[in-house]
């Protein structure tokens, strides 16, 4: 007893293709597309890690800076002044490259099939 042959009619057509579809689509885990979403959550996830980096160092640079908590305690204990505002200028900078690492990842996780350039350097 042989089998019936099966006919190829639009709807079976339409279905080979959502199957065909769904896999290229990124739903299935191991074809070519689902990488991007692994990328764009490991840049999300950088980009959070730098937000909050830049909010420590934030929260230092408020703390160092005249009137703060660290500057009136450095300067009890004989910190010079001049040394105090080099450590509030260094705090400002690794803000700015922070914040610069931080807009950077979430550009890179909207994006994740376009390459990334390397981090900057930490500023001295």
């Amino acid at each position: 007893m042989s089998l019936p042959r099966m006919r190829f009619t639009v709807q079976r057509m339409m279905f080979a293709v959502a199957v065909l579809g769904t896999f290229l689509a990124g739903i299935i885990p191991g074809v070519p597309s689902f990488p991007l979403f692994r990328r764009a959550r490991e840049y999300r996830h950088q980009a959070f890690g730098h937000a909050l980096i830049e909010r420590n160092w934030v929260e230092e640079a408020e703390a160092l800076s005249p009137g703060g908590p660290k500057w009136t305690t450095l300067l009890q204990r004989g910190y010079p002044a001049d040394y105090m505002q080099r450590k509030v200028a260094r705090a400002r900078r690794f803000v700015l490259h922070e914040a610069q690492l931080k807009r950077k990842y979430e550009r890179a996780a909207s994006r994740p099939w376009l390459p990334v350039a390397p981090d900057p350097p930490d500023p001295k």
